[in-house]
């Protein structure tokens, strides 16, 4: 049972990390084919302050909206899947397996984990790719 644990820990701190590397290279790269578009409205007055809050909030609802469907889809069908899968692999008690069960974890310390922080990470990682960027610098990509 520790090392199921250890396993399932282990998934989810992989996943924890492919989330925000994911979101934060396609972020980046989405602002890298923006940066002249986005230097032109620094020129008109437009501040860091609200492209942050643009794109932070942009990407909290999409990891939320993601969020919510895989966890209410995993409750939904994680045992039938999981029995599929038992099913199909031939796995019996006589391979040491009595009982597998589908175990979810707690709604809000996911929601932390896979919401709040990458959201956090993202947002402090978008600050310092915009912050001290002049108009002049998006546009003619002089950093």
């Amino acid at each position: 049972q520790h090392l199921s644990n250890l396993l399932s820990l282990s998934l989810i701190g992989f996943s924890f990390i492919s989330i925000i590397i994911f979101i934060i290279n396609l972020l980046l790269s989405h602002i890298n084919k923006n940066k002249r578009n986005l230097g032109t409205l620094k020129a008109f007055g437009l501040n860091n302050r609200y492209i942050v809050s643009t794109y932070s909030s942009i990407t909290f609802l999409l990891v939320l909206i993601s969020f919510l469907a895989s966890f209410y889809i995993s409750n939904l069908l994680g045992q039938h899947v999981l029995d599929l899968y038992i099913k199909s692999a031939g796995v019996s008690s006589s391979n040491f397996i009595t009982d597998v069960v589908f175990i979810h974890r707690d709604f809000l310390e996911m929601f932390i984990f896979f919401v709040i922080i990458p959201t956090i990470v993202i947002l402090i990682r978008l600050m310092k790719e915009l912050y001290n960027v002049t108009p002049g610098d998006l546009i003619y990509g002089r950093k």
